[in-house]
């Protein structure tokens, strides 16, 4: 009886340490795998870095041949003044704004409020956070007494965020 223990004990050392090496293999396979898609994956950082689109540019694209920026910065009324004036402007004779350009100059517009206070770098930096913690920051920025914005501008400035830069 003595060697049969022995002989299960040996067989179960083995086939523990085997288990070990199989176990110990796949994680350094999982390892190297992971570390091989680190280089591979783009952050939403990455994104933001590679995307070019801003308010400033597209208005610089579809309304910098006749306007000045000066003139972009100005009070441009309620949202529906706002729209109706972006319509106006696409109907005018040599205008290239294209149908998908009213939204994003909608959406650069109502943005452009931001930039009175805040370099372009901090509202990409925005695109960083979920849905939900924008929202919150646009709150707590709309809360200050410096704010010109109106108070119920958070969703609509979410909505133009997310028009221009896509999340």
């Amino acid at each position: 009886m003595d060697a049969k223990i022995r002989v299960l004990l040996m067989f179960l050392i083995i086939c523990n340490t085997l288990l070990l090496l199989f176990l110990t293999n796949l994680t350094l396979g999982t390892r190297a795998d992971l570390n091989n898609l680190q280089t591979t994956l783009v952050t939403k950082s990455d994104l933001l870095t590679m995307k070019q689109t801003s308010s400033e540019d597209v208005l610089q694209k579809n309304c910098g041949r006749c306007h000045s920026e000066s003139r972009f910065a100005s009070f441009h009324g309620s949202e529906a003044e706002l729209l109706g004036m972006i319509e106006q402007m696409q109907s005018m004779t040599g205008s290239q704004i294209s149908s998908g350009d009213v939204d994003k100059i909608h959406a650069s517009l109502e943005l452009l409020q931001c930039n009175t206070c805040h370099e372009q770098y901090r509202l990409r930096a925005l695109g960083l956070k979920s849905e939900e913690e924008r929202k919150e920051i646009i709150r707590q920025m709309l809360e200050k007494t410096t704010s010109a914005v109106e108070r119920e501008a958070v969703n609509r400035l979410n909505q133009s965020y997310q028009q221009l830069f896509g999340f």
